[in-house]
């Protein structure tokens, strides 16, 4: 009998050992379930893939096999790449904001892509919000703050807020992100 109840001892954390890992499992499968659901079924955001910075305030990605330049929605950042015809002057300040940027985005290998009314600009560039990764809630001010590049340079005082109708989802957002910097 004494050798039995080391055994059953052993069972027991067994037991318990893997109903924890079961629902830690369980709980780690939900969440890869949601985000890759996220992904795939909102058709709002879309995936593309982050080819380089350009400045501070443009990126260019690749979406459906396609390199496209992205402006930034509703901020602006410092010139640093602007041609000498355009009449802007590139600052160190601009050269700042770029070098930020490419910080940011370093490590990161897609972005998703929201649009807000107007499909491009007069240069032909996409206008969208980028974000690092897809908002449970799009609308959650802490969310917006840490999981869309454009509130990150508000937050982070690289960009001020820039508000060009009708493309202007996200402005009170921006303009409370901006006072709180």
């Amino acid at each position: 009998m004494k050798t039995m109840k080391p055994i059953v001892v052993c069972l027991v954390a067994a037991l318990l050992c893997s109903c924890q890992c079961s629902d830690t499992l369980s709980a780690v499968s939900d969440e890869l379930s949601s985000a890759v659901t996220a992904e795939v079924s909102n058709p709002e955001f879309e995936k593309a893939q982050l080819v380089r910075v350009v400045d501070g305030d443009t990126v260019i990605v690749k979406l459906d096999g396609e390199e496209q330049r992205v402006r930034l929605i509703g901020v602006n950042t410092p010139e640093s790449v602007a041609p000498e015809s355009s009449g802007k002057e590139n600052t160190p300040e601009g050269a700042a904001a770029s070098e930020y940027t490419k910080s940011l985005l370093g490590d990161v290998k897609a972005v998703y892509l929201q649009r807000d009314t107007s499909e491009v600009d007069r240069y032909d560039r996409l206008l969208r919000y980028v974000w690092l990764e897809i908002p449970k809630d799009k609308t959650d001010i802490n969310e917006i703050t840490n999981k869309m590049l454009n509130a990150i340079l508000l937050r982070d005082g690289v960009a001020e807020v820039t508000i060009y109708e009708p493309d202007d989802m996200y402005e009170s957002e921006f303009r409370q992100i901006a006072e709180e910097e």
